[in-house]
């Protein structure tokens, strides 16, 4: 199923700061123009106003938003391990050193996102047919979205922490198939005032780990 991956979403949430949206721009310019950015200086072609901030996007789909609350990033996907390895290794480092650089602090959230898009082999129809007692089973609109906490290990034996993990996954019908959505999350309490305590690597080791070794296990 990993082949059926179409984009990767990943995220550093911190604690609101009005602050940010007036540097926004000063932000995604530093990310085109520094010699030090894993972005190609034709990567991102436009720029665009968003609410309570900026984003960088071009055609293919990959965008870099900024805001008050976060910084996002989308990536399209073509060869996953190539572009685990790019987010691992360079972007999150590099996303988290901008940042940094900018004195943003207080981070409460890590997430990663992995979309999916597969041919409807009628699991809309098979779960409606169940929840309808075959009366329905050929649905024109299908969602189905679901959350689950799973607990921290870090929350286990550090005093006064409550971290834990949490994932969200949705399944959609549309006009291509199914669309099928994990979002691994690590919520953060109290927040980590400091980029240089953010595990980032260690985040998307988890999330890959989740995705291959639980998540597929539900979806074969």
């Amino acid at each position: 199923m990993e082949d059926k991956i179409n984009k990767i979403i990943f995220g550093i949430r911190y604690r609101r700061s009005f602050r940010v949206p007036d540097i926004a721009g000063e932000i995604l310019d530093h990310v085109l123009n520094d010699k030090n950015s894993p972005f190609d200086a034709d990567f991102f072609t436009e720029i665009a106003d968003i609410n309570k901030g900026q984003v960088l996007l071009n055609k293919a789909g990959d965008l870099l938003s900024v805001d008050c609350d976060s910084l996002v990033l989308t990536t399209t996907v073509k060869c996953l391990e190539k572009e685990i390895n790019r987010i691992r290794d360079s972007y999150y480092p590099y996303l988290l050193s901008i940042i940094n650089k900018f004195g943003v602090k207080n981070f409460n959230r890590l997430g990663m996102v992995f979309e999916h898009q597969i041919a409807d082999s009628n699991l809309s129809g098979t779960v409606i047919s169940q929840i309808t007692n075959s009366k329905i089973s050929s649905p024109e609109v299908f969602e189905l979205k679901f959350s689950k906490k799973l607990a921290s290990t870090e929350a286990l034996w550090k005093k006064d922490v409550i971290d834990y993990n949490n994932v969200i996954v949705s399944y959609l019908k549309n006009e291509d198939g199914m669309g099928i959505r994990l979002d691994y999350q690590s919520y953060f309490s109290p927040e980590i005032s400091s980029v240089n305590d953010l595990d980032a690597v260690g985040f998307v080791d988890s999330a890959i780990k989740y995705l291959r070794n639980t998540f597929y296990t539900w979806n074969k």
